[in-house]
Parts: structure tokens; C-alpha cells; sequence
């Protein structure tokens, strides 16, 4: 799908590789929002405290507890990560780093300059600790002040516009697109039924292997996908059971591009 995408003139939307899903999130909605529309964060620390290298209920934090005893505590170089952290003077305080994190932070800070640069709005930090992460720091009263008005009707009303409207394929090319998907999907879901029930022939094969490569969607999720697709009935049962949500989503959004 991805490479049909590329080769149909509207490219799908990459990010580049930020290491911290939280990072990629405020990427993705700093693209999305409507002009104006404040983004407010937390969390983004990039530090712990107390030997923690993640919240109290993480699995890897509870995990160091259980393992923690009288002569191996669960602190320290007993915590995933600690080994290679050193203590930090942040803007709350002292807080416990480590080079991959401080790494995330400095990524945050090259975001907050490209965020502040494109004019879309501001970007607010309400966390209270951890690294500098380059976006203007928020208390609470400030942010309710700040949503308060965000929340007026009318102040950012919803918008279709596209930031680079001539690298997105038309109305009418982007309909064909996704007519011939369904199409696609509708083949293959009659391909699969007959191989499930018994039919075999050489034609069949071929037009089946290139049906499931065609709609790869239906099945990259799967854990056993990195063998790549097979015949197996299985298989083929489980990558047939979502072809009727695909065809849903593509109806709706036909119906959206008609209306």
C-alpha cells in the first residue's frame, strides 16, 4: 500500500525518526491542529527521580521492586537505565539523566524551535520537572486561563485546508484511488473464499499471492507476519476478517469526498 501511495502523487506523511513517541505526538499534532489552537503537554521529562526510570505503575519499575532484596535495593545501578545516569540541574531542581534521554531532550528542543517557527500557535510544557525541553513552561493557572479561551465558540473553527494542497492528489484522483482499493479488496475476498473452500489451480494461486501483497494492511499486524503472508487457511481466515472494516472505511470516505 505504502508504495502504491508514493507512486500515486499524494506521498503519505512521514516523521522523521524522533526516538521518543512522545516527541513523534507532538510532530503529528502540531501538524493537525487548527491554526492558533494551543497544544499543552506533560510528562516529557526525559529524567527520574528516586531510582525510577519510568511511573511508579511501569512494568519495569515493578519488576526492580520484586527483585529488589536487602543486599540488591531496588535503586541505583537495581533500576533498568541507571548505570550510565548522572545527576542534572534542572529548572525544578536535580533530577537523574542519562545520555539517551538528555538526547530526547535536546530532539525536544530542536521541535520546539521548528514549532515556534511555523507559526501555527504556541506550545505550552505544563510539566513541573526533568530536562529543559525548549517549549515555554505553564503553570496551572495560566493554562486554565489559557484554555478558557481556547474554549470560546468560534475561535478555531474546523478546518479542511491542506498545508500544500498542490502535493495532494484531487478529489477526483484521491476517489479513483480508493474505488480501485475497494475493488481490490472485493476480489480478493472472493479469491480467499474459494481457495477456503477447497478449490485449487495454478491461476488461483498466483492471483491470490498477488492480492494478499497488494493488501498487506490486512495482515503486516499480525505477530507471525515478519515469515511474510502464506496460503494456510489460518492465515488467510484471519486476513479476510478485516476486508469488510476496510471497505467500511473506504465508504465513508468516499462519502465524504461526494459530499
Amino acid at each position: 500500500l505504502i508504495d502504491r501511495l508514493a507512486s500515486s502523487g499524494s506521498p503519505p506523511l512521514t516523521i522523521p525518526p524522533l526516538g521518543s513517541v512522545g516527541l513523534a505526538a507532538l510532530r503529528l499534532l502540531d501538524g493537525l491542529r487548527a491554526p492558533g489552537m494551543p497544544v499543552f503537554f506533560a510528562g516529557l521529562d526525559f529524567s527520574w527521580n528516586g531510582g525510577y526510570t519510568h511511573v511508579r505503575a511501569a512494568p519495569s519499575a515493578l519488576a526492580a521492586l520484586a527483585e529488589g532484596n536487602r543486599l540488591f535495593p531496588a535503586s541505583g545501578s537495581g533500576v533498568p537505565g541507571a548505570g550510565a545516569a548522572a545527576p542534572v540541574n534542572a529548572a525544578a531542581g536535580t533530577v537523574t539523566s542519562d545520555p539517551l534521554l538528555a538526547d530526547y531532550a535536546a530532539q525536544a528542543r530542536a521541535l520546539a524551535a521548528r514549532v515556534a517557527g511555523s507559526g501555527r500557535g504556541p506550545v505550552f510544557d505544563a510539566g513541573r520537572v526533568g530536562l529543559d525541553t525548549g517549549f515555554q513552561a505553564i503553570d496551572g493557572d495560566s493554562m486554565a486561563a489559557v484554555l478558557e479561551s481556547a474554549l470560546i465558540p468560534g475561535n478555531f473553527p474546523p478546518t479542511r485546508e491542506t498545508p500544500n494542497p498542490s502535493d495532494c492528489l484531487s478529489g477526483a484522483d484521491m476517489g479513483k484511488f480508493l474505488n480501485d482499493e475497494d475493488g481490490t479488496l472485493r476480489r480478493l475476498d472472493g479469491l480467499i473464499g474459494r481457495w477456503l473452500d477447497g478449490e485449487r489451480s495454478g491461476d488461483l494461486e498466483d492471483a491470490l499471492k498477488r492480492g494478499m501483497a497488494e493488501a498487506d494492511y490486512l495482515w503486516a499486524h499480525f505477530p507471525d507476519a515478519a515469515r511474510g503472508f502464506t496460503l494456510e487457511a489460518d492465515f488467510l481466515a484471519r486476513a479476510r476478517a478485516g476486508i469488510g472494516y476496510f471497505r467500511k472505511s473506504i465508504a465513508r470516505a468516499l462519502s465524504f469526498l461526494s459530499s
